[in-house]
């Protein structure tokens, strides 16, 4: 055998006797491998006022699937019962559902962020998934998801990597309006004699599990916070409840910006789209939430007070303390060096995340390389 384009020792295609070709990964042969797959599927997931499809399953099942025709075992981890139900037809006819005590042991997993009751063996190669940030996003990584990111300490450097800023920003362009995974009202429901001159507060759920694994501070503590430093500086304040927050949720942030309208001046409520808000302020604060991405596409100022993916970036200014980080983002000025960062970050995200409009060759090459991110040792090329 010999290799051929083999230099970086990775995925090599090896060259035998009467030209046969088989596939390898650092030297080793492709083999058939045993991957579990836990499985989600909650259609009203990004939007509760309506049945959609979840990109989570959507994208998983099609890669389950190829998987298999690619000669792989797969087992199906169903997550909850309403899952387990929409499934049954995609358990392996040989082994059923994954059961740690009876199934084979995997090489490989892929995990629901939210599953934490049947994990497979600690030593398994496992990557993590949830939701993305952007439509029909599934965001993938091989440690965990927001500060927890096995990417959180490089990824300032990691994207920069081969970056082409002209296909980025033709990326970026084609995306138009329709990044967002939420329905967005193309409204102006703010004075016209602000615009331009506010910060802008996109609220998160109170209790995020965002905010309550990895923040100080409170969605309800930052908005006093900033509404008392935006009072002092005569700066309009102008905030959005998140869209995914309904019922008695809803009804608390709507009482608590009541009573923060009647202490300070020029707070404003709107339901306008979150991409021309952002581009509409001054600057956006945030505590960690997924409107950070937003910022990203909208390439606009963005302060974060609690770790996240993005936190060690300068796509962002991230500081805990609230005051201290609103008096340096009011200071700083948001050069081309930072708008560059953030397109980097945005289209890094999106080649590094699964997508339901993709299709399961490219999705598993997304996997493919996350896995490869922590010397996995593993092909889910087709098994020759």
């Amino acid at each position: 055998w010999h290799c051929r384009n083999c230099a970086a020792g990775k995925c090599a295609i090896l060259v035998g006797p009467r030209g046969r070709l088989r596939r390898s990964r650092r030297m080793g042969l492709s083999r058939a491998l045993k991957i579990v797959i836990n499985l989600v599927n909650n259609p009203r997931a990004i939007d509760g006022g309506r049945d959609a499809p979840d990109p989570r399953y959507r994208v998983l099942v099609n890669v389950t699937l190829e998987l298999r025709a690619r000669g792989h075992t797969v087992l199906v981890l169903p997550a909850g019962l309403k899952t387990a139900q929409t499934v049954k037809w995609l358990h392996d006819p040989t082994y059923g559902p994954y059961q740690p005590e009876a199934s084979p042991r995997p090489d490989a997993a892929i995990m629901w962020w939210g599953y934490h009751y049947v994990p497979p063996p600690e030593s398994t190669p496992t990557l993590t998934y949830e939701n993305g940030f952007t439509s029909g996003d599934v965001v993938v990584d091989p440690r965990g998801l927001i500060a927890n990111s096995f990417y959180v300490d490089t990824l300032n450097e990691r994207v920069q990597r081969g970056y082409d800023d002209k296909a980025c920003r033709r990326f970026l362009e084609s995306r138009g309006s329709g990044w967002s995974k939420r329905p967005q009202l193309n409204i102006v429901d703010i004075p016209d004699e602000i615009r331009g001159k506010y910060v802008f507060l996109p609220t998160q759920k109170f209790e995020d599990l965002t905010i309550k694994l990895f923040s100080e501070t409170s969605v309800p503590s930052l908005l006093e916070q900033t509404a008392r430093f935006c009072q002092a500086r005569a700066i309009p304040l102008v905030v959005k409840i998140h869209p995914r927050v309904g019922g008695k949720d809803r009804d608390v942030q709507v009482k608590l910006l009541d009573r923060l309208r009647q202490d300070y001046d020029g707070l404003y409520v709107t339901v306008a789209a979150i991409g021309w808000l952002m581009s509409e302020a001054l600057f956006t604060v945030v505590v960690n939430g997924g409107t950070l991405v937003d910022n990203f596409y909208t390439q606009t100022p963005v302060l974060t007070v609690a770790p996240s993916l993005f936190s060690a970036t300068d796509a962002v200014v991230f500081d805990t303390q609230v005051d201290r980080g609103l008096q340096t983002i009011l200071a700083t000025t948001w050069d081309d060096a930072r708008k560059l960062r953030q397109r980097q970050v945005a289209c890094w995200l999106a080649r590094s995340s699964l997508n339901m409009h993709r299709s399961p060759e490219a999705n598993i090459a997304v996997i493919q390389a996350h896995f490869d991110s922590i010397d996995a040792n593993l092909s889910f090329a087709p098994v020759i």
